[in-house]
């Protein structure tokens, strides 16, 4: 179920555990598309992340979409696969899903 608040579309779900401020380069993957962003705050099930001209007009909630994490030297090793779940302006929320290698 979809729920509307203020500017932001949201899933009726919740992140688990405590989220902490943190922000880092991050590339968000969707439709083929790389997305250069930051990450806001993360938790142990999910991160919001940030842009610039962001989010897509193509992104939904529900989407599946790929998130990585990097800096200006390296990308981490894999993709965690991610679902969202609130759009908002120039922000997504997303839960992950699974890690990929």
């Amino acid at each position: 179920m979809h729920t509307q608040t203020g500017n932001d579309t949201e899933l009726n779900c919740k992140r688990n555990g405590s989220r902490f401020n943190i922000e880092k380069n991050c590339i968000l993957y969707h439709n083929g598309v790389r997305y250069p962003c930051r990450t806001k705050n993360i938790s142990i099930s999910g991160v919001l992340i940030s842009a610039q001209e962001f989010p897509p007009s193509n992104l939904n909630l529900g989407d599946t979409c790929g998130l990585s994490f990097s800096n200006e030297i390296i990308s981490t090793i894999g993709e965690y696969e991610s679902k969202v779940t609130r759009i908002g302006q120039s922000m997504v929320a997303l839960n992950y899903i699974s890690l990929a290698y």
